[in-house]
């Protein structure tokens, strides 16, 4: 009997412990459940500065927005609109930056560069996103807007002591002088509003914008880096702004004026330069050779350094916010591409051949043989698709509203156009000296 009561008593013990075990696991089940963070519902706070309400804004020529975004989660981003007030107007502008801070102050500016944007009267807004709310800002503004008109192509005809600027008007076949400078050419951009050219003098530390025909020097900006030796490389024209290359792992940011705008700080001496919708790519060299694809912010912040193992020609950002880079290493050709999400980069295709420049045309990437073949990249196309032969390019530059590529060949002095619609060779014109440069030239 009391070897029985003895098991009972076992058996009860078991039972209690096992309960004691379920109820253990319960309660740190609840406890879980009571940790789960909560939704949050904070929308972010936007503020525009400038403009203010009914200020008469330029937008053919740009102008700054500026304010603050602030929140309590990292925002992801921030877009900019300007939408019009009339029903019979369907001009708009749209831009997407990508943040990932708390607080950002902005400091962008709008450019319209749509050819058939009407003058008006628009709401001007900013629109941030937290990943889970949204906070907007608005403010009524009426834009100024001077039909563009393309007028053509500028190229600088260089010799050891002179940069002719000259004018090629595809319209009519017709070559104009558009000005001339006693320096040696370094880079070239153009105003086309205030009519003036802009010129870096080869291995100089000053740029300058000189008026159409009178070569009156109406603006001049030198370096006041200290650092020997310190000279603009070349010059790149982005939207409305101007990137000066300098030999010194740094990029001077000027708008058309000569106003320095801010200073990126590149990992290496920077070669090429290309922007998407949120990010500026560069190609960049070592002082032992070594090549680099650098990676930064619209505010100069360095995302990301890949080093490179080919020679790179050319860098072009495509409409996704991705960048193709195509170089040549040992005797071919190389096609990769970096993927901005994903921050992957990837070997797309090899060529048996050379490549030497390259251009980004209405969503389609363009490159030149050394031996002058004129490709288009396409899917399955182990070597590209020949669009055209003879075409000997050193830069490629690429007007996307009529799809036209323009291209130069230094050493043979020539200039050259050919039509990416039709797939066709329209001109090559001969200039019996070095053509440097290119830049379009539009009518405001």
């Amino acid at each position: 009997m009391n070897s029985k009561l003895t098991r009972y008593k076992q058996l009860l013990n078991k039972l209690s412990r096992a309960n004691c075990i379920h109820f253990f696991f319960f309660v740190l089940l609840i406890s879980f459940s009571s940790c789960k963070k909560e939704e949050d519902k904070v929308p972010p706070i936007v503020t525009i500065e400038t403009p203010e309400r009914n200020d008469k804004v330029d937008g053919g020529f740009g102008f700054i927005l500026k304010g603050s975004i602030v929140d309590n989660e990292n925002i992801k981003e921030m877009q900019i609109k300007l939408e019009p007030e009339s029903q019979n107007n369907i001009s708009i502008y749209y831009r997407k930056i990508l943040i990932n801070k708390s607080t950002y102050d902005f400091n962008e500016e709008v450019l319209i560069v749509n050819e058939d944007f009407i003058s008006g009267y628009y709401n001007l807004s900013v629109t941030a996103y937290d990943g889970t709310n949204t906070g907007i800002a608005g403010v009524r503004v009426f834009v100024e807007f001077e039909s563009i008109k393309f007028l053509g192509c500028l190229s600088a005809i260089a010799t050891n002591t002179q940069t002719i600027v000259n004018w090629f008007n595809p319209f009519d076949g017709t070559d104009s002088i558009y000005g001339s400078a006693p320096v040696s050419f370094g880079g070239l951009a153009v105003n086309s509003k205030r009519q003036l050219y802009v010129i870096a003098e080869k291995d100089q530390r000053t740029i300058s914008g000189i008026l159409k025909k009178e070569n009156e020097v109406v603006w001049s900006v030198s370096s006041s880096n200290t650092i020997s030796p310190y000279q603009y490389k070349s010059l790149t024209t982005l939207d409305n702004l101007i990137f000066a290359l300098c030999y010194n792992n740094q990029i001077e940011v000027f708008n058309r004026d000569g106003a320095r705008q801010s200073i990126i700080y590149t990992f290496q001496r920077p070669l090429m330069i290309t922007k998407t919708s949120n990010r500026i790519y560069t190609l960049e060299q070592g002082v032992t050779g070594v090549n680099y694809l650098g990676i930064y912010n619209f505010n100069g912040g360095q995302l990301n350094v890949i080093q490179l193992n080919f020679v790179p020609v050319g860098v072009e950002g495509q409409e996704s916010g991705d960048v193709y880079v195509l170089g040549n290493t040992n005797g071919v050709g190389k096609l990769m591409e970096y993927k901005s999400k994903a921050s992957a980069f990837n070997e797309v295709q090899t060529f048996n051949y050379e490549v030497s420049s390259s251009t980004y045309c209405d969503g389609r990437l363009y490159f030149n043989s050394t031996t002058g073949g004129l490709y288009e990249f396409s899917i399955g196309f182990n070597n590209g698709v020949q669009r055209a032969s003879g075409v000997y390019a050193d830069l490629m530059k690429c007007h996307t509203p009529t799809g036209q590529i323009y291209y130069n060949h230094i050493s043979q002095g020539e200039l050259g156009l050919f039509d990416a619609k039709s797939n066709t060779k329209l001109t090559r014109r001969n200039y019996g000296s070095k053509v440097l440069g290119i830049e379009f030239l539009y009518s405001r």
